[in-house]
């Protein structure tokens, strides 16, 4: 699974200049839809273990493989604040809702919904009023047993919350049967998901049509998860060539262990590398060469003018006589 997981992620680097790239994913909009029409053929090797909750992420499709990539190299940017991030969840936050997930038999991969939905945080609220740890509407977690009042909003409560939200997934997971498509419901709504299904004629949610926000939910998801569980296989220097030799280090003695994340950067005199003084006298000069190749030079020719023929020795000036 490692060496597996591992040739994924040199499929990320060098996806957009491969064949399944180039034919995988074929995109159409159409009233704010996103349609997705992807290629089932095996085009490259699916690697075991990418999956949610037990239920595999068929990356043999090129178009899944790249919606995959694309979620994965965005958490890439931002490797250092996801390697404290993660530190923190394991420390803090999953002891406490993992328990939870196990006593109404959902699957642990859950906890990374709520990663995704707050990124942990009791303030977080959206555009649409969820609040929480799980980003709960008002009218949901009441029908929940939440209590919201003026003084309290138990939302912010990640003990109570996750026991709401557990409750309501179960209650998604009985009406719809696959985990994932309950993940898919917890964003979009299960109604709008039962139609989807319905009228598309398909179940897998990997292959549905729908708003590019819920499309791109288990995706984002899953790349959490990947991150969270794997970080070697995806913060590598294979994952990092844009960032400086130090960077790369500091970053994977962090994830080893060997240093806490929490150090400070050493404190020095700023000294500008020797290369990056070639680079910018070097870079001047093919400016300059640039410059000089874009003007425009006399050439050597064969001139006429009316019967009498003259030719150009050396070039120069016009002049007059």
């Amino acid at each position: 699974m490692h060496q597996q997981r591992f040739f994924f992620s040199i499929i990320l680097i060098s996806f957009f200049s491969s064949t399944v790239a180039t034919t995988a994913l074929a995109q159409r909009k159409s009233g704010g839809i996103v349609r997705k029409l992807p290629v089932r053929t095996a085009s490259i090797p699916k690697p075991a273990g990418i999956n949610f909750c037990g239920e595999p992420v068929p990356v043999e499709s090129g178009a899944v493989a790249h919606n995959l990539s694309m979620a994965l190299m965005r958490n890439v940017s931002s490797q250092q604040y996801l390697m404290n991030f993660r530190r923190r969840a394991i420390a803090q936050y999953f002891p406490i809702i993992e328990p939870i997930l196990k006593k109404y038999r959902i699957p642990d991969d859950f906890k990374y919904l709520a990663v995704v939905e707050s990124g942990l945080q009791a303030d977080a609220i959206s555009h649409k009023g969820a609040l929480g740890y799980w980003q709960l509407m008002p009218e949901t977690a009441t029908e929940l047993g939440l209590k919201l009042t003026d003084k309290v909003d138990e939302r912010k409560d990640l003990l109570k919350s996750t026991d709401a939200a557990c409750r309501y997934l179960r209650i998604l997971y009985r009406n719809l049967g696959s985990w994932t498509m309950v993940a898919a419901a917890y964003n979009g709504g299960i109604g709008r998901m039962q139609s989807h299904m319905k009228k598309q004629h398909e179940t897998n949610y990997y292959f549905l049509s729908m708003n590019q926000e819920t499309s791109d939910y288990l995706y984002k998801i899953v790349a959490v998860k990947e991150f969270f569980q794997f970080p070697g296989q995806y913060l590598t220097s294979n994952l990092m060539a844009s960032v400086n030799s130090y960077e790369r280090e500091r970053a994977e003695a962090i994830a080893r262990g060997i240093i806490p994340a929490e150090e400070p950067e050493p404190v020095g005199f700023a000294i500008e590398p020797k290369e990056s003084l070639e680079l910018r006298f070097e870079s001047a000069s093919v400016d300059s060469l640039l410059g000089a190749l874009s003007r425009p030079k006399p050439v050597a020719s064969t001139l006429f003018k009316g019967d009498v023929q003259a030719e150009l020795v050396k070039p120069g000036k016009i002049a007059i006589g």
